[in-house]
């Protein structure tokens, strides 16, 4: 399964796809997901998820830099990079309070996040 509207995003000199799912400016406020792949996968794997956190939630969901339809990185990337790439992109977003759900890899970063900066963080999954 796939997600339709991903938005190419760039942070820190690396590119990758955000697809959200939020309701319009002045809604009523709701609680935010952050769903991250693991390694060999991409935003895809967490499709199902996406949707029906969707239904209660604003769901963001990415395609890390080279996973999916994002571009391959100029260099190998460490845990550390894709979690500053996710906290940036997060912040321009605006995006400033969410649960992080994370599988595999995408566990590490979501860690390696918070311990950057834990002021967004609501909890992990």
């Amino acid at each position: 399964m796939e997600l339709s509207g991903g938005r190419d995003v760039e942070a820190g000199g690396l590119r990758g796809k955000l697809y959200a799912s939020v309701k319009p400016a002045g809604s009523a406020p709701r609680p935010a997901y952050v769903l991250l792949h693991g390694i060999g996968v991409s935003h895809r794997y967490l499709a199902r998820l996406h949707l029906k956190l969707a239904r209660e939630a604003d769901v963001y969901t990415f395609d890390l830099p080279g996973f999916g339809k994002a571009s391959r990185p100029p260099r190998q990337l460490q845990i550390g990079d894709f979690a500053a790439f996710v906290g940036a992109v997060l912040a321009e977003s605006g995006v400033s309070s969410y649960v992080v759900v994370g599988h595999s890899m995408g566990t590490q970063s979501a860690w390696n996040s918070r311990s950057r900066s834990p002021a967004g963080w609501r909890a992990p999954c």
